[in-house]
């Protein structure tokens, strides 16, 4: 044979051949190779958007999926991608785990290198509510396995309303049963595809095709960068890079339920990573190869393949840093050492805060959990490792989930009490660990209260001094005051309203942290001074401080001001014109919580126990077609008061904002207004007309006329100048306009007239 024979038949490409949604995290995509040649998979890229992206959003994904270097697809097989957590069934036949695959309302697109849509499943740049219709199935991509029909042999170049169909005669898919995996791992196809010889022919390349004889230009080359590179300029995509372990954890939620591990080259800013994967140790010299990538503000490694080059490694020095230094992104996954005092031994969700005097840094419980630990006196007793007042040093990587950073000590040598280990002293720890030189005998106000409360005395020498009201019936009453001052005693708290809650912003804004809010309205008719005052979300259920106002912060009457969770969240909102101020801690729950506001004396001000189902605004509302409001939940609207004296408690008093992204700063929106455009007040907004139209700004708008009147914005001819002579051309004052009056004028012509 000369290699001269013709075939004919269809121009096959790879396509999703199954879709399943199941119950709990059942869910996997498989991709079919119709074709006669292997394909190389590092050609393409799987990109995804969470509800769809939302109506009016990008049709461009919000997150790719890069497949690993070596992954291919043989002629007439398949590759799985399912998530970790999957039924044992799917996971046996997996070739790539992810845990962000859809909920039904995720659509999800295979695209070439150039990011061209080969084939979707679900449409780019609408949120369909529950799940698309498939084949006249409701909600079929919801709780429910479709297989792609035996004659389909490429994708559908995301014309999902064509590929879905109406019904089972004109649709590509067949639809199975929630839990029907009966056809995962084989696939039926029925179609004739086109002989090709092309391929990538350079040995050298990740995707050589022994079998191609053209090169088709395919050849994919992975580049190699240092960590430093990579966290330095925020690449993606695949490539390779290496570095010493200096951390293994076991799967988290907030890395989709996968085991990780963290890799360090050196030491300083930029100079670690996180990797998506096991089978390495602390020690361990590797040299890795996978898809960087940033999901929720991590930027990691996934898909990853290493290789380990030696064993038993020296790891980098812990960078030493005070807690609040860890939140800062350089310091992304680095091994950092942090030293404070316990401010809080249980913050909720595994986590404890240090505090060495200038913020809080947080320490997560995903490799070693300290909260659960504890310590054993003379085998009787035992008492928790944490106790707050007490300093603590704890090492570990620097991990980021969830809108904040947070330390993750690998195991109980990383968390070590410090204090005064000699018990002849009066600050004497008999469960510190290390000695820290504070053993002292020093005496003075040991009341964190007190005005002269002294942090380094360690003996009362009664000589505390507390200035405050001591009137028992107001709602700064202090005890223990031992100088009152009770002109400053308040009666009456504060009327401030929790007005508009941001809790899902949709992936058309952008990053959720980068974006959430609460909005506090002051219906005060006074100044309210918030020094001191504490603003509270939620933690495992429980209210978690997420900042208190610092001395000197005041809000005026009718005010608006904004509650962020992250500095680009802070960044966003910073040129409204409004005070905003940024959490500490956490942030605002999908699920809903309770948020709230008090004084510093632990007085509520406010609160709202938020939900993102009913009886509270959670769906797209939608007319003949047109969608009029959008969820809240993750559908660009936010949840507002539809006034501000409205009771707040009560979910029908609130509305999903009739603007995409809310009112931040600003009164809350509404459907009703003038819809007359010929109206002073017409309102471009408005959706229905609340017959408040007017019509008296119609007049004269020009300021030299003597009927001129600022209230009028729209000019109706009748202005009305008084000129002073009736005839200012006659310049000779002749009673005649002539040559002559020209003659007088044109020498003066472009001189300066006096003021």
């Amino acid at each position: 044979d000369d290699g001269s024979c013709l075939f004919s038949g269809e121009s096959c490409e790879i396509f999703f051949s199954e879709y399943s949604e199941g119950s709990s995290n059942n869910k996997y995509l498989e991709i079919y190779n119709p074709t006669a040649s292997t394909v190389f998979l590092g050609q393409y890229l799987v990109g995804n958007c969470g509800n769809g992206c939302g109506n009016n959003g990008p049709t461009a994904p919000e997150y790719f999926l890069n497949f690993p270097a070596s992954a291919s697809i043989a002629p007439g097989d398949f590759y799985i991608i399912a998530h970790p957590s999957s039924d044992s069934l799917i996971l046996a036949q997996a070739d790539l785990t992810h845990g962000y695959l859809s909920n039904g309302d995720d659509a999800y697109g295979l695209f070439d290198s150039d990011t061209l849509l080969m084939d979707a499943v679900g449409e780019f740049g609408v949120d369909p509510g529950s799940g698309w219709d498939v084949a006249g199935v409701t909600n079929a991509t919801q709780n429910h396995t479709l297989v792609r029909t035996e004659f389909v042999y490429a994708g559908n170049d995301g014309d999902w309303a064509m590929s879905a169909g109406t019904n089972e005669f004109d649709s590509e898919w067949i639809v199975l049963d929630i839990n029907d995996w009966s056809d995962l791992g084989m696939h039926t196809f029925s179609g004739s595809c086109a002989a090709s010889t092309g391929g990538c022919t350079d040995e050298f390349a990740v995707n050589y095709d022994v079998n191609a004889t053209s090169d088709d230009g395919s050849c994919i080359y992975i580049s190699s960068y240092t960590i430093q590179e990579i966290q330095s300029g925020g690449l993606s995509g695949q490539m390779l890079t290496s570095g010493i372990v200096t951390a293994v954890y076991p799967p988290t939620g907030g890395l989709a339920n996968n085991a990780s591990y963290v890799i360090q080259d050196g030491t300083g800013a930029n100079s670690a990573i996180w990797v998506i994967g096991d089978g390495v140790l602390v020690g361990d010299e590797v040299s890795v190869l996978g898809n960087v990538t940033e999901v929720y503000g991590l930027r990691q490694i996934q898909a990853a393949t290493p290789e380990v080059l030696s064993s038993g490694n020296t790891l980098p020095v812990a960078e030493i840093l005070d807690p609040s230094a860890i939140n800062d992104e350089q310091w992304e996954c680095v091994l950092i050492s942090m030293t404070g005092d316990c401010v809080s031994a249980d913050a909720g969700y595994g986590e404890w805060h240090l505090d060495a005097g200038s913020g809080i840094g947080v320490v997560g419980g995903i490799g070693y959990d300290a909260i659960d630990d504890s310590l054993t006196n003379d085998g009787t007793a035992y008492v928790p490792v944490l106790e707050e007042g007490r300093s603590y040093r704890v090492v570990g990587a620097n991990f980021y989930a969830y809108g904040a950073w947070k330390l993750l000590p690998r195991d109980n040598a990383d968390v070590v009490r410090l204090g005064c280990t000699t018990s002849t002293f009066s600050n004497y720890d008999a469960y510190a660990q290390e000695d820290d030189g504070s053993c002292i005998d020093l005496p003075g106000c040991t009341n964190p209260a007190a005005d002269n409360y002294d942090s380094e005395a360690t003996i009362d020498d009664g000589t505390c001094v507390i200035t405050g009201c001591d009137d028992p019936a107001a709602f700064n009453f202090q005890a223990g005051v031992t100088s009152a001052t009770n002109e400053d005693c308040y009666y009456t708290l504060p009327d401030m309203t929790i007005n508009e809650i941001h809790y899902n912003p949709c992936g058309a804004q952008g990053d959720d942290f980068d974006f959430e809010f609460v909005e506090i309205y002051v219906n005060d008719d006074e100044t309210i001074d918030l020094g001191g005052f504490e603003f509270y979300n939620s933690a495992s259920g429980e209210p978690q401080l997420g900042y208190v106002f610092p001395e000197g912060t005041s809000v005026a009457p009718g005010e608006y001001f904004l509650m962020t969770v992250s500095d680009a969240g802070t960044a966003n909102y910073a040129n409204l014109g409004v005070q905003v101020f940024q959490m500490d801690l956490g942030n605002f729950s999908n699920g809903g919580e309770m948020v709230s506001i008090e004084d510093g004396f632990g007085n509520l001000i406010d609160a709202v126990d938020y939900d993102n189902g009913s009886p509270w605004p959670s769906q797209t509302v939608s007319v003949l077609g047109s969608v009029l409001v959008q969820s809240p939940d993750g559908g660009c609207s936010t949840l507002e008061l539809i006034q501000t004296d409205l009771n707040n408690d009560d979910a029908d008093n609130w509305q999903a904002s009739w603007v995409d992204n809310g009112t931040p700063g600003a009164p809350n929106s509404s459907a009703f207004g003038c819809i007359d455009a010929a109206a002073c007040n017409y309102d471009a907004g408005a959706f229905f007309d609340d017959a408040s139209c007017t019509y008296e700004c119609v007049g004269c708008t020009y300021a030299d006329a003597t009927n001129y009147d600022a209230a009028f914005t729209m000019d109706n001819g009748s202005c009305v100048f008084d000129l002073t002579d009736d005839c200012p051309a006659d310049l000779n004052g002749d009673g005649l306009v002539t040559t002559s009056d020209l003659l007088q004028f044109l020498p003066e012509f472009g001189s300066t007239c006096p003021e």
